[in-house]
């Protein structure tokens, strides 16, 4: 009986064994995979980020082509658009979650990420907070790997603060303290905040920081991919909030051009606004003399609000990968986009 046992066991090892050295043995020289993300203009940078480093790696091992299409920030959006107008979508991309993402599921342009976390060697579904997950669900469906999280951050410079006469608020302040503040700045010719609008950044930001300090706020905005409903009373408070700021001379003259994330940073870097509202990718953009003149701060306290800012600060799961379904349904790429995923979300510390 031991040894029927013993050569059952034996059997069954070898075809374990041919099966992994059947898949290690596929040709993948014929497989092209397109990649693309936001962190890297192919055009134009001459260096290459450490997880593009990664993706290199599985290529070079496997043996198939890795293209690599890199964009500038927000116009990832505008290239995801047209390429899947043409049909032509990338077969692995970084992305946004939420409302952003809605319409190429609702297209069923996405493969469920689920199929990909069930080949995953590395990637789990225990390894993130239910919370990481919420906005890449749709009718409980996962369509992305939560990646980048962000949390924002409203910075002053000391220096224009004292020259101006104005007191860091170290213990939070009111909207009309706040306000009162901006009129200080305005009258010594500095501008209040680097709060533009180019795409809606920063300035989505800024207002969900309003929406949130409401009972309501968090729920509203961390669901808003579900309901699209813009028309409620938290958010009308929160901009009519805005609205005030905006006629008091809190923000730039030219909301667009001093808009997106790289122009309104600069703003501050150049001591061109007293005040900064920012998330963590622009931080490249400050200067040592910068950093060690700024303090963090709190955003005002709107009058009728529920939560005191001083208490928290808007923060977001901001990036993910999703996965093409036309590709996903080709198996020898599914084996490349499996293995590129599980090198990049397997890597302990990209330097």
């Amino acid at each position: 009986m031991r040894r029927t046992v013993a050569l059952v066991l034996s059997v069954l090892m070898m075809l374990g064994s041919f099966y992994v050295a059947a898949a290690e043995a596929k040709d993948y020289s014929d497989v092209t995979i397109r990649l693309a993300n936001h962190d890297i203009d192919s055009a134009t940078s001459p260096e290459v980020p450490i997880e593009i480093e990664h993706f290199n790696a599985v290529a070079e091992r496997m043996g198939f082509k890795l293209v690599i299409e890199g964009v500038s920030g927000d116009e990832l959006r505008n290239k995801i658009k047209v390429d899947a107008a043409a049909n032509n979508l990338p077969d692995v991309f970084k992305f946004w979650n939420g409302g952003v993402m809605a319409d190429y599921v609702e297209a069923g342009l996405i493969q469920p990420i689920d199929d990909y976390i069930a080949l995953s060697k590395v990637v789990k579904e225990e390894n993130y907070p239910e919370s990481a997950w919420l906005n890449t669900k749709f009718d409980g469906v996962r369509y992305a790997i939560p990646y980048q999280q962000g949390i924002g951050c409203f910075l002053a410079n000391k220096e224009l603060f004292d020259k101006c006469g104005v007191a860091i608020p170290e213990n939070g302040w009111t909207l009309d303290e706040f306000l009162a503040a901006c009129k200080v700045f305005r009258d010594n010719g500095v501008t209040p905040t680097n709060v533009g609008s180019m795409g809606g950044n920063p300035s989505h930001f800024f207002y969900g920081d309003f929406v949130c300090q409401y009972e309501d706020g968090n729920e509203l905005t961390a669901t808003i991919a579900e309901h699209l409903t813009f028309d409620n009373p938290t958010f009308r408070k929160a901009a009519e909030a805005m609205v005030v700021m905006r006629d008091a001379g809190a923000f730039p003259d030219d909301t667009v051009a001093g808009g997106d994330w790289t122009p309104s940073a600069v703003l501050y870097e150049e001591g061109k606004t007293a005040m900064c509202y920012t998330f963590g990718w622009t931080f490249s953009n400050f200067s040592q003399a910068t950093v060690d003149k700024t303090v963090c701060i709190s955003l005002p306290k709107l009058p009728d609000s529920d939560r005191d800012p001083m208490t928290f600060i808007q923060g977001t799961v901001n990036d993910n990968y999703m996965i093409s379904k036309a590709a996903w349904a080709d198996e020898k790429k599914r084996d490349c986009i499996v293995a590129l995923l599980d090198e990049f979300f397997g890597a302990t510390e990209l330097e």
